[in-house]
This record gives C-alpha cells, structure tokens and sequence, in this order.
C-alpha cells in the first residue's frame, strides 16, 4: 500500500519472465526491497518467485510462489525453463480471449499426430505455411514423450510458443479416440507501427517490453536472427539510428506505457490478471 503506482508497475515488469522478488527489485526498487524482506520474514518467507506473462495489449498472468527460510532457492537452469513455460502462458491467454471472440470457426489447419495436412484454409494453405505446421506438430510430438524427462531444455527448445509468429497448436480427440492436432491464428495484436509486418510489429512490441532476441524468437516460434532482421529492418523503415533508439520510441506502444484505453502509468489498477 505504501509503494508508488510507478514503483508497482516496475515491480510488474515482464522482463524477465521468472525470477524472484527480491532479487530483481534490490537492484531497482532498494527502498521496496527492504520493505518486501521485513514483511516476507515476519511470515517465515524467504523470497518469492515471480512468473510473469505479459502481453503487449495489457494482459498479464502472474503467478508468485513464497519460498520458505531454509529451503533452498531454484537454481538458474530451472528459472530459465520457467521462463520458458511462461511464453506458453502468454499464448495461452491470448488463444483463450481468441476463441471466447471467435465461437466456433473453423481452424486453420488439421494435422494428425504425424505431421500430415489434412486440411487446411487462409494463411495456412500455403506451401511454407503447411510445412511450417507440419514439422512444428513433430517437434511438439518429439517434445511431449521421453525426452521431457532425458532432456527437458531441448524438450522445451523444441515445443515454442507459437509456430511462425501466428498459430498455436491444439490437441482434439474425436469421440471414435482419433488424435488431431489444430492450428489457430494466434498471432499477439500489436497495432503499430503501420509501417511494419505482423511478425515485425510483435518482435518490436516484445523487445520494448525488455526482452532479448532469443526469448522473442520462443515467444513466436521465429529464429532468434529472423527476430533481430525484423528489429534492423524497422529501425530502417522508420528511420531510426539504433535499437535502442527503436525501443525507445515505441515502448509507450506496450502496457508499461499505454494499455487498452489508455495509459496505464500511474494506474495500477488497470494490470488485469
């Protein structure tokens, strides 16, 4: 209650996706630190872990957890693949407000558990579409079976969280026990800059929300250069110096700056959850 309304949108920043609470604001917000550790203590608490997904819209799903005196915190590698998990997160809440809007249309495309085109419509119809899909439906099948437990990080790399910046994937299973895998238009609506493509527009929104090229590119499905030429090419189209002259200008594009109707700053409130 005694923190400032800039302070708690810091403390909700998306960058990065997992980490702890007291770590991350030590080395911004030392005064609300300090606070936090006085009030986790008195609890017999002796961190919490944040998990936060955050769309460029506003959105956001945050999950804290409380970390006990004496247990021991997670080590990097395993907030690495929480973070990981939270670009599923992100897509998850995205498809979930898509489908609520679009009822019962019709995928984009079918897909059996090998990979195989059934069907297909719009977009996805095309040949590099279709090949796209397929091979994200095997890695997705790669990823769910033994390997989760041999190695979860390629596990992990293999299933990400969109496939070419646009469709998630969705298990169906057919009263008859047929396993089919759909693909949904899922891409983030990020409105501005005209200028720019759709994948370009995201890449952009996700950097000026603090992320780096390689975790934009597993928030998309898209290589981590393929990211970095979108960010090069609309710091030439908009005829920008540098990336961080890029980020700067359209960070207010992104819920830390403005989120739906209107600024955020200053409006805690206004973080949906």
């Amino acid at each position: 209650a005694a923190a400032s309304a800039d302070a708690i949108l810091e403390f909700f920043g998306p960058s990065p996706p997992a980490t702890y609470v007291l770590r991350r604001t030590s080395a911004s917000l030392p005064a609300l630190a300090r606070s936090a550790r006085s009030f986790f203590r008195r609890r017999g608490v002796r961190d919490a872990l944040g998990i936060c997904a955050a769309e460029p819209s506003s959105r956001t799903v945050l999950i804290v957890v409380a970390a006990g005196l004496g247990r021991p915190l997670l080590p990097p590698r395993t907030l690495h693949q929480l973070g990981r998990l939270s670009a599923h997160l992100n897509s998850s809440i995205r498809l979930r407000r898509t489908l609520a809007a679009a009822g019962k249309s019709e995928p984009d495309a079918t897909l059996d558990p090998a990979g195989r085109v059934l069907d297909a419509v719009r977009d996805a119809r095309c040949t590099n579409a279709r090949a796209s899909l397929a091979d994200a439906v095997r890695r997705m099948d790669r990823a769910r079976g033994a390997l989760r437990r041999t190695d979860a990080d390629e596990a992990l790399q293999l299933w990400q969280g969109l496939v070419d910046g646009t469709w998630s994937l969705i298990d169906q299973c057919d009263s008859d026990g047929k396993r089919y895998v759909l693909a949904r238009r899922n891409a983030p609506g990020v409105t501005d800059p005209k200028a720019l493509t759709e994948q370009a527009r995201a890449s952009l929104a996700f950097a000026a929300m603090g992320h780096q090229d390689k975790y934009i590119g597993y928030l998309l499905g898209l290589a981590a250069s393929t990211v970095s030429g979108h960010l090069r090419s609309a710091e030439r189209k908009l005829g920008l110096a540098s990336r961080a002259e890029l980020i700067q200008r359209f960070a207010p594009l992104v819920w830390l700056g403005r989120g739906e109707g209107g600024s955020t700053r200053g409006n805690p409130e206004s973080i949906h959850s």
